[in-house]
């Protein structure tokens, strides 16, 4: 047995009978009794597999003793050819058999009872592959629960190759969750991995990537500070930026390049162990030669060389470091150098330097008798001495002044810059609450894309110590905290969020792609862009890699536009994703917010990628579209989640809606496909919303993380696309949305089970609660109760003898409105009690 086949046992038959037909059906609880299932009905193949059809064809002589249906073997008799399919996985069916001893003289078994197919084992989840040594890499994976029927899995399958290279067996024992293995420098190698269980193999889990390339050549010493060499990439991959990272490292036990969240600038604090920063970065084509030296000294200079072939930054005084070379290519992928040998910069008259440990300036005597002495009897003049230390005092005074100075003038240029920003940010009041295009910032104030700050506070500068992730079961009382005095701990939390990187996005500005950004100023950062094929005119899309559980887990683009629409699809079939997720309407408050990109019946042509909607399902809060895609003769099928209930502005009164939604596309989302594409209208406030809760969710319930950071994962996302999770309030239902997941779990049940639910919830557990008391107990705690203002119809003098129950009055948002009254006060009804007949007001419940 296994997924796609079921084994049965064929009885031995009478000495009469010369043949054995296999008839198989979907599981029916009332099927055609075998006796009146005709032969000539019978069909050698079904797509339709809730009618039986006749799966082989056996001669006696050939009968098994087990049979296995749907090894996708083909059967003969003397006018038809059977094809014993492969059955769904996961699916139930039923079997009889037809004993021939002619073509009219038989006789049948009754149907079998229900036999399930097994569900496919999932495929491991690879987690990290990260250099753990010169030459060697370490690649951890996850293995999610089996299914129910399999309780065993007896090993794993792993291969890994170098490109245009052989392979290397890997047989690696059920007990192991990462493997370790050899690499050499600057190779594209790849990683395949799949679960072995007592029935089947799993799906095929496959990752590439480049191992690091070779350390750079070690720093070398010079009189005020160290020189250290990058190299000019070479080979086919289209490197767009070569930067020089320093890691501050005190011990042997230094971290992978791929494993650090490298900053823009040197950390304020030079204690801390084992930081990375970016010293100097280039454009490729900055390379006027193989390599560009780079000068490390203890202070800037005062101006930049013309053609950068000398930077000079920051070294701390007594500190340990080590380099590595990062290169970036066009599609944002980051390669890497090995760490280099360390070095240790020590200032100016301290001990302990030696050349292969000392840096900085050394107090050397120059042999100069006439700088030496005073009046020629060897001994130093005190008044040259005090004359001296005075001097050096008014250049340190004088400094630190120009320093003071020059920060506050970068910093009111900063605030200024920021407020001007801010009012046109706030002019769209909400990109995604509800207001459209008519209001947004105009392409040409889209930010200019250079290393500039835009904001107060970038990346670099944010101490996430200062907001470390929650331990799950404290995550309700840090929630409770931050709400405290109107969420007053809650906006300084989000206040600290990164307004904006130092990173560029030069080609969101380009001329030919402005009109392709819906909203001026949300553009796409270089580094992480999802790039269509094609040229420089085609391939751009407003659309940022997000990463999840894996790298590149998510897209967050864009509703698309008129113009966009058909490089949505392009990006859908290039990607090979497999879900959209749409937290947008088409239109709101009258205003467009996304082109609809799917036909609603048939098939539509989106450049050369034709579109057919297969199947609709509609929900309570949200659409599934099934659609098929073909191009060029090939064939795929993409599932859309349409979750329309988000509302028109703010964000949703309870996350149960959102959190169902989630665990919809969740349950039929199929792992090994590529990115997950997720959009509202500008993609960057409920689509950040969205892919938060979403990521630490998934995290979680694979048991990769056992704390919540909330203030992490938008800064991550932060890194990738400007603006994720636009306001406060998102911010706060992201952690709304966790905490009732934590709390209350999923509350929705299949119907088919809803039976068994009721039975488990009416159980009396040791505290002697029954499961509904207890869930009934838990709404209580997540619920908020209505303000005044919500309820301030029913409030009304006019109404207020309207209600049955004083205390119970319905809100704003979901009282019945009676529109054949003119008052605004004859409108209200406490659901049914009202002016009109109660036949009337149930009539327009129903029709409203």
């Amino acid at each position: 047995m296994s997924s796609s086949s079921l084994n049965i046992d064929i009885p031995k038959p009478a000495n009469y009978i010369k043949e054995v037909m296999v008839i198989v059906q979907s599981a029916s609880k009332n099927p055609t009794l075998s006796k009146y299932i005709r032969t000539t009905d019978l069909k050698p193949y079904q797509t339709n597999t809730h009618d039986p059809y006749a799966t082989a064809y056996l001669k006696v002589n050939d009968l098994p003793l087990t049979f296995v249906i749907g090894d996708g073997k083909e059967y003969h008799s003397e006018k038809v050819t059977y094809l014993n399919q492969p059955l769904k996985q996961n699916s139930s069916y039923i079997v009889f058999l037809r004993f021939f001893e002619s073509q009219d003289s038989y006789y049948s078994t009754e149907w079998s009872n229900d036999v399930k197919t097994l569900a496919k084992p999932p495929a491991p989840v690879i987690l990290k592959i990260i250099s753990t040594g010169l030459k060697t890499y370490t690649i951890s994976w996850f293995q999610p629960p089996l299914p129910d029927q399999q309780t065993v899995v007896m090993r794993y399958h792993a291969i890994y190759r170098v490109s245009n290279g052989p392979s290397e067996t890997l047989n690696v024992s059920k007990e192991m969750t990462s493997i370790v293995i050899d690499v050499e420098f600057d190779k594209q190698y790849t990683f395949e991995i799949q679960v072995v269980t007592e029935a089947e193999r799993s799906d095929v889990t496959s990752e590439s990537w480049f191992s690091h390339s070779a350390p750079l050549e070690p720093a070398k010493k010079t009189d005020d500070g160290y020189t250290v060499k990058l190299r000019k990439p070479q080979g086919v991959r289209k490197i767009k930026t070569v930067a020089l990272v320093l890691l501050l490292s005190k011990s042997s036990n230094f971290p992978a390049p791929e494993e650090l969240n490298v900053q823009k600038s040197p950390p304020a604090d030079d204690k801390t162990d084992n930081v990375a920063f970016i010293a100097s970065e280039f454009n490729i084509t900055e390379f006027q030669s193989d390599t560009v030296e780079i000068s490390l000294r203890e202070s800037r200079s005062s101006g930049r060389r013309k053609k950068r072939a000398v930077e000079v930054y920051t070294l701390a005084p007594n500190a340990t470091y080590r380099t590595a070379q990062l290169d970036t290519d066009e599609s944002g992928n980051r390669i890497w150098s090995y760490w280099s040998e360390s070095f240790t910069f020590l200032k100016a008259g301290d001990n302990g330097g030696d050349d292969n440990k000392g840096g900085g300036t050394d107090n050397v005597d120059n042999g100069d008798p006439d700088k030496r002495n005073d009046g020629g009897n060897g001994e130093g003049s005190p008044f040259a001495a005090v004359g001296a230390s005075v001097g050096v005092a008014v250049i340190i005074v004088a400094s630190i002044l120009a320093v003071i100075f020059f920060r506050r003038r970068t910093n009111k240029r900063s605030k200024d810059k920021e407020i001007v920003l801010n009012e046109n940010y706030y002019e769209m009041r909400g990109i995604d609450s509800g207001d459209g295009e008519d209001n947004v910032v105009p392409d040409d104030d889209l930010p200019n894309g250079n290393n500039d700050m835009i904001y107060s506070n970038g990346i670099g500068d944010i101490d996430e110590k200062a907001h470390p992730p929650v331990p799950m079961e404290e995550f309700e009382h840090y929630v409770s905290e931050l709400k405290v005095d109107s969420n007053y701990e809650f906006q300084r939390e989000y206040d600290d969020l990164p307004k904006n990187t130092r990173t560029s996005w030069e080609v969101a500005k380009r001329p030919f792609n402005k009109k392709k950004n819906r909203y001026g100023n949300i553009a796409t950062y270089d580094h992480c862009r999802v790039v269509l094929s094609g040229d420089e005119n085609k391939d751009y899309i407003n659309a940022s890699y997000i990463d999840g559980i894996k790298s590149n887990s998510y897209i967050a683009t864009q509703g698309p536009t008129k113009l966009t629409v058909n490089d949505m699809w392009r990006m859908v079939w290039e990607q090979h994703s497999y879900s959209i997720v749409m937290v947008t309407s088409l239109v709101e408050l009258n205003r467009p917010k996304c082109e609809k990109y799917w036909p609603d019946k048939g098939s539509k042509k989106y450049g050369d990628i034709e579109v057919t909607l297969m199947k609709t399902e509609e929900f309570a809060y949200h659409v599934t579209h099934t659609l098929q895609l073909k191009k060029d003769g090939e064939e795929r099928e993409v599932r859309h989640y349409y979750f329309h209930s988000w509302p028109d502005h703010g964000v949703p009164k309870y996350p149960t809606q959102l959190l169902a939604f989630r665990r919809h596309y969740r349950t039929h989302h199929m792992e090994q496909s590529g990115p997950i594409v997720v959009h509202c209208s500008a993609g960057v406030g409920r689509t950040g919303v969205f892919l938060a809760i979403d990521t630490i969710l998934d995290k979680f319930e694979k048991g990769v993380i056992n704390s919540i950071d909330v203030f992490g994962q938008v800064c991550a996302m932060r890194e990738r696309r400007m603006h994720m999770v636009q306001t406060l309030e998102q911010y706060i239902f992201v952690h709304e949305a966790i905490l009732e997941t934590i709390l209350c779990g999923m509350n929705e049940v299949d119907s088919i089970k809803l039976e068994k639910e009721i039975e488990i919830l009416a159980e009396i557990n040791a505290c002697g609660m029954t499961g509904f008391q207890k869930k009934f107990k838990r709404l209580g705690e997540v619920s908020t109760n209505l303000s005044p203002d919500e309820c301030i119809a029913g409030s009304l003098d006019e109404n207020y003898h309207k209600n049955r129950n004083k205390d119970v009055l319905p809100g704003l948002s979901w009282k019945e409105l009676l529109h054949r009254h003119t008052k605004p006060s004859a409108k209200h009804n406490q659901r049914l009690l009202a002016t009109g007949s109660f036949a009337e007001i149930i009539h327009h419940c129903l029709v409203e």
